[in-house]
This record gives structure tokens, C-alpha cells and sequence, in this order.
């Protein structure tokens, strides 16, 4: 389309602003952070990209028992991006959850779960953290959601769920937490307004029954260990 001169000189002028506010943003928003837990080595690692390269900013040692692997597994980061909170599988007998600074990744508190506590999130609608007793080294028995109040850093639920739970992941909206029972082949859906399983699927063909620590259940076939909501839509994978 052909503009006259002095519409051509500010469609230009506002272009250029338009890509210098891009490219700005693009440059502002290079730096991403991620911490990775190490579970044989009782450290979590912060973790800088910029888009081109990835590097190691420091070593956080977690746990309290010098001589013994305490296993950091799981970690999320709270909302509002403040905290962040790294699950402690192994203890005696129980797990523990450490709340950090994002800022200082400075200790901050620690609450008792359940026995090997693994994944974990925090709703945007109720602001509680759930985690999921995976029970590696228990018997063969039903295991619980821990819901634990992220502020004040105490629990305030256990929610019964299937045999090792895993894979703890909320929707969007934060109504519904999603986790697997590895054992028992099915999906949870824990509704967290109720803090109640709201439904449970099995996703495999297991009619063989199995008895365990008392406990008769499927025989498990596909074992599954994770599970993850579709951010707008209603599946889950």
C-alpha cells in the first residue's frame, strides 16, 4: 500500500517502536531459573538459562543427617514465585517438606508427611501444597495425599489414596489435583475445595487380584507414575 510521505515516516516511526518494545521484552524476559533436585547426593542445584547456555549458580545441601542419603525428590514453586519447597523422602520413618526463599534460597521451615513423600503442587485456589506419600520402602498398602498448609507449614489433611502415589499435578484453576496409584493402575482426582477423591480411574485391563500386607487389590499392568491436566482443556495425560 502506498502512504503519502509523512503517513509513511510515522507508520515507520511506530514500527520501530513497536520491534525496539519486542526485542526489550524479548531481552528482558532471557533469564530463566530452575532448581534440580539431586537425590543421591542430598543437594539441590539453582540453574541459570539464558536462552543459549545453561550454568550452576549454587549447591543448596538439604537434610539433617550428615551420614545418611536422605533422597530430595520432588520441588515446586509457589505462585506467587516466592518459595519454593523440595520433598524429603527418606526419614524416620517419615519424609519431610523444606520451604525456601526464592530470593536467598534461604531455609525457612519443614513439616512431617508421610513416608516417602515425592511430587507435589500448590493450588491457586485454596493456596495449600499437596503432596503424595509414595510409601517406596512400606508395605503393599493404601498410602495418602498430604495437604499442607504452605504458610504456616503444618498439615492439615491426609487424603486415603491408592497404593504409591505419584505424580501429583493440579489444573489450572486449582479445583482438582491429579495423581496416579501406581500399584493399582488407577488415576485420582481429588476435588480440593472437599479435600475428598471425587473419582478414580482404572486405565488397565487388571482382573487378577493380588493379596499384600492384607490388602487384596488389581495386580498392576501398567504401573504408571505420572500424571498431568491439560492447561485449558479437559484431559489428562
Amino acid at each position: 500500500m502506498n502512504y503519502p510521505k509523512h503517513l509513511a515516516k510515522i507508520t515507520a516511526g511506530w514500527m520501530t517502536l513497536v520491534l525496539c518494545l519486542l526485542f526489550a521484552g524479548r531481552a528482558a524476559a532471557q533469564n530463566y531459573y530452575a532448581y534440580v533436585a539431586c537425590e543421591s547426593s542430598d543437594q539441590v542445584y539453582k540453574v541459570k538459562f539464558n536462552g543459549q547456555k545453561a550454568e550452576v549458580l549454587k549447591k543448596i545441601d538439604v537434610g539433617i543427617y550428615p551420614a545418611e542419603m536422605e533422597g530430595p525428590h520432588g520441588l515446586t514453586v509457589s505462585p506467587d514465585g516466592k518459595y519454593w519447597f523440595v520433598s524429603i523422602a527418606h526419614g524416620l520413618p517419615f519424609g519431610h517438606i523444606w520451604k525456601f526463599d526464592t530470593a536467598t534460597d534461604q531455609f525457612i521451615g519443614k513439616v512431617e508427611v508421610g513416608m516417602f513423600p515425592a511430587s507435589m503442587e500448590i493450588s491457586p485456589a485454596t493456596g495449600l501444597l499437596y503432596v503424595v506419600n509414595f510409601n517406596l520402602h512400606g508395605d503393599m498398602k493404601p498410602s495418602t495425599v498430604s495437604v499442607v498448609d504452605p504458610e504456616s507449614m503444618s498439615v492439615i489433611d491426609d487424603i486415603p489414596t491408592g497404593i504409591m502415589p505419584h505424580g501429583s499435578r493440579i489444573t489450572s484453576d486449582g479445583l482438582r489435583e491429579y495423581h496416579v496409584s501406581m500399584m493399582t493402575d488407577e488415576l485420582m482426582e481429588i476435588n480440593t475445595l472437599s479435600q475428598k477423591i471425587s473419582r478414580r480411574l482404572n486405565i488397565a485391563d487388571n482382573k487378577q487380584l493380588v493379596q499384600e500386607a492384607s490388602v487384596s487389590h488389581p495386580k498392576p499392568v501398567a504401573k504408571p507414575t505420572w500424571a498431568d491436566p491439560h492447561p485449558n482443556k479437559p484431559l489428562v495425560y
